[in-house]
C-alpha cells in the first residue's frame, strides 16, 4: 500500500481504504497530490502526501496507521510535523486545528488552496483554473496574513521553486518580488 505516488488517483483510493477523513472534524487531505490530481498531463511526482490532522490525538492514530503499512521511519520537524517514510515515499501530518473551510482559507497561493476527505474537495474560487493554468497567484481569501504570515516565512524561496520546477508561472514576478521584498525587512 502507497509504494508509489506517481498515480495520485490510486494513492487517493488507498488512503480512503485505510483512514476515516473528515473535512469538518479531520483528519483531511490537502498539498500536492490533490494538485497532482487536479493538474493536465502533470510532469512531476508529488514528493509528499500531506494530511491535517486537528488534534494530538487524531495525529497519534494516524502515526500509528501509517507505521502498520509499513512507514517505518518517523523524524519530527516540529512538536506539530511528522514525516513517515517508506522507502522513497513520505507521509506528511501535521497537527492543525483548523476544518478543511478555513485551511483552504489559510493558504497562501491559490494552486494550494485545496483539501479532500478522498470524496469532496473543497477549494478557493480560482483554485481548479489556477492549477490548470499552471499560475502561482496569492490566495486573496486568505485568513491569516497571506504570503506575510509565520508560516510561509521558514521556507518561502524553496516553496516558491517547487512551483516554478513544476512549471507554475509567477505572472511579473509578482509573488517572486513580494518575497524578496519581504525577506529584505525581515
Amino acid at each position: 500500500m502507497l509504494d508509489s505516488f506517481a498515480d495520485s488517483k490510486k494513492c487517493l483510493q488507498e488512503l480512503r481504504s485505510l483512514c476515516e477523513f473528515d473535512l469538518v472534524n479531520g483528519p483531511y487531505i490537502t498539498g500536492s497530490l490533490l494538485t497532482h490530481i487536479l493538474e493536465n498531463n502533470p510532469t512531476w511526482i508529488p514528493n509528499d502526501i500531506d494530511i491535517i490532522c486537528r488534534t494530538r490525538f487524531q495525529f497519534k492514530e494516524m502515526v500509528d496507521k501509517f507505521k502498520n503499512v509499513g512507514f517505518d521511519r518517523e523524524v519530527y520537524e516540529m512538536p506539530f510535523i511528522v514525516k513517515l517514510f517508506k522507502k522513497q515515499n513520505i507521509i506528511q501530518l501535521i497537527t492543525h486545528d483548523l476544518t478543511a473551510d478555513d485551511r483552504v482559507k489559510w493558504a497562501n497561493l491559490t494552486m494550494c488552496a485545496i483539501c479532500t476527505d478522498g470524496v469532496t474537495q473543497i477549494m478557493s474560487d480560482t483554485t481548479l483554473n489556477d492549477i490548470k493554468n499552471k499560475l502561482m497567484i496569492e490566495n486573496n481569501d486568505h485568513l491569516f496574513g497571506g504570503l506575510s504570515h509565520p508560516q510561509f516565512n521558514f521556507n518561502k524561496l524553496r516553496y516558491y521553486q517547487k512551483y516554478i520546477d513544476r512549471g507554475y508561472q509567477d505572472i511579473n514576478n509578482v509573488i517572486y518580488n513580494q518575497l524578496v521584498n519581504e525577506t529584505r525587512t525581515n
